[in-house]
């Protein structure tokens, strides 16, 4: 029974995800997280609980991702700077900040653009130090759409990171060689705003098969040969 009434609070927080308004601040940050909240009390190993950068597939050539396009019928992917090992995740429990997991020595204190209190959220925001020592966010480990998570970081008080649509209907006319330049100019532009970046990360809403992956990392060799 007791899983049973997990599931419906698990069906509950999808339909309300479907349903909420992009733009919506109260309803996201106050009776959602309240909802995800519950569920992670009754089923704490909810695959909604899975950080969506977990769950992603890398590549070097580029002719592989076009192809995992195609076969997945050309989806809407979002591209964001991927910047390895300079990732933070601040940890927030009951609006508060907990903590940072980073494999660098970070003094908060000195970094800037970092909220300490965000009312009603636990969770998880991933984000990059620019070369002004101030905090870049992602993601978070909140089962919502792209846009809304680029929409709710902005209303929370971060600095969201520059993202691009990948050009997916395109695919079918253009080069890898073309499209590989357009994202070698996107790298040097996340260069040039301070970020340490190494490649590039596409995000996709919808899960891709095989593996049921949401990110796509590409790491130019051109970029990563120099």
């Amino acid at each position: 029974m007791s899983n049973l009434y997990a599931d419906m609070v698990e069906q509950i927080i999808l339909e309300m995800k479907e349903n909420l308004p992009e733009k919506e601040e109260l309803v996201v940050s106050h009776e959602y997280f309240m909802w995800l909240d519950f569920l992670k009390k009754i089923k704490p190993k909810s695959t909604l609980f899975i950080a969506s950068t977990d769950s992603h597939k890398e590549y070097d050539d580029l002719r592989e991702i076009m192809l995992v396009a195609e076969n997945s019928h050309y989806p809407t992917w979002y591209i964001q700077p991927h910047c390895g090992d300079s990732l933070l995740s601040l940890i927030y429990e009951k609006g508060e900040l907990q903590k940072v997991d980073s494999a660098l020595e970070i003094d908060l204190s000195e970094v800037w653009a970092v909220p300490r209190h965000i009312p009603e959220f636990s969770g998880i925001v991933k984000g990059i130090l620019n070369d002004k020592h101030s905090f870049v966010a992602y993601d978070l480990n909140t089962p919502i759409n792209f846009l809304q998570k680029m929409e709710l970081l902005k209303n929370y008080g971060f600095t969201p990171c520059e993202y691009v649509l990948f050009p997916t209907d395109k695919i079918m006319s253009i080069t890898s060689s073309t499209l590989e330049a357009s994202l070698l100019n996107f790298i040097s532009k996340s260069h040039a705003a301070g970020l340490p970046v190494d490649g590039v990360v596409m995000v996709s809403d919808i899960p891709l098969a095989p593996g049921n992956y949401t990110h796509i990392i590409f790491k130019p060799k051109s970029l990563n040969s120099n």
